[in-house]
C-alpha cells in the first residue's frame, strides 16, 4: 500500500491555477519546479504534487470563453486540515509572509524591471465526491498523464438532480467511450485566504470534474463527438441551469522534485 492510497475520505486536493505573462513563464516554472513545490513537500500532509499546462486541443462543443488558466498544481492532502497546521503556516508565512529567498529574489527582480504578476489566479482546495461509476481495473496510460478538466457552476435548486445525471448517467456513459479512462470529481471546499497583495483575482466555481485521457487527441475524437449528441433529455434540460466556467486539456509536465526526494519511479 502506498501513502496515497491510504488517504482519509474523501480525498482533498488543492489546485492553485494560473497564467504567466510570456516573459516570466520560464522563470516561473524554474521556481515552482526547484524551490516552491520541493518546500511544499516537505510539510508534512502535503503528500503529492503533479503540475500540469494546458494543451491547444479545443474539445468538441468549447468556447474561447471556457479558455481556463495555462497551467495547474495539483496537491494532494491528507486532509483539509494540513492547510491549517503548524508546519504549513509555517510555510506559508516564512519571512513575513514573503516566503523563500528565492521568491523574494523573484519578485524583486519582477519589481525593478516593471513586470506584472500573473494575469489570473485561484487556489482553491476541492473535496473528492462518491464515485459510484468506478469498478474494475482503472487503464494507466503510458507516457504523460493528460487531463481533461471542466468547472462548472449550477443553480442550487437543481444540484441533486444534477449530481445524480452526472453519477449515475452522464459519467458512466462517457467512461464507455473510448479514450476516457477515469474521472474523479469535486466540490469546492472553502475558499483559501489570499496572500497579502495577491487578491483573488477569478471566481469560485462549485464544481470541478477531471477525466483521465488516453491521449490530448480524445477530446476532439468522432466518438467524443457522437457521444455529447446522443446524451439524454434529462442532461438537455439540466444544461439550462448550468454554466461551464471553464474547461481545457491539460499534460502533465515533468516532476524534477521527485528526483530530489528519492522516488525514482
Amino acid at each position: 500500500m502506498t501513502v496515497l492510497d491510504d488517504l482519509s475520505e474523501p480525498k482533498t486536493l488543492l489546485i492553485p491555477m494560473m497564467d504567466f505573462p510570456a516573459e516570466l513563464e520560464d522563470e516561473s516554472n524554474r521556481w515552482f519546479d526547484s524551490d516552491h513545490v520541493p518546500e511544499r513537500l516537505s510539510c508534512d500532509g502535503i503528500i503529492a504534487c503533479s503540475r500540469f499546462q494546458l494543451t491547444g486541443i479545443e474539445p468538441y462543443g468549447w468556447t474561447p470563453a471556457q479558455r481556463w488558466t495555462k497551467y495547474l498544481n495539483v496537491y494532494t492532502l491528507r486532509s483539509a486540515d494540513v492547510l491549517t497546521s503548524p508546519a504549513y503556516l509555517l510555510q506559508r508565512d516564512m519571512n513575513g509572509g514573503r516566503g523563500s529567498s528565492w521568491r523574494q529574489e523573484r519578485e524583486l527582480r519582477q519589481l525593478e524591471q516593471g513586470r506584472s504578476s500573473p494575469s489570473r489566479s485561484l487556489r482553491t482546495v476541492w473535496m473528492r465526491r462518491p464515485s459510484p461509476w468506478q469498478h474494475g481495473v482503472q487503464v494507466k496510460a503510458i507516457g504523460p498523464r493528460v487531463i481533461y478538466v471542466v468547472l462548472r457552476d449550477v443553480d442550487e435548486a437543481l444540484d441533486d438532480a444534477f449530481n445524480d445525471c452526472m453519477d449515475n448517467e452522464y459519467i458512466p456513459e462517457l467512461l464507455s467511450t473510448p479514450g476516457f479512462t477515469r474521472c474523479e470529481r469535486y466540490a469546492a471546499g472553502t475558499p483559501l485566504q489570499e496572500t497579502a497583495g495577491r487578491p483573488r483575482l477569478m471566481s469560485q466555481p462549485r464544481y470541478l470534474d477531471i477525466y483521465d485521457l488516453t491521449t490530448p487527441e480524445v477530446a476532439t475524437s468522432r466518438a467524443y463527438a457522437l457521444y455529447l449528441r446522443s446524451v439524454s433529455d434529462t442532461w438537455r434540460r439540466l444544461e439550462a441551469a448550468m454554466s461551464t466556467r471553464g474547461s481545457g486539456v491539460y499534460l502533465q509536465r515533468p516532476s524534477p522534485w521527485l528526483l530530489e526526494l528519492g522516488d525514482t519511479t
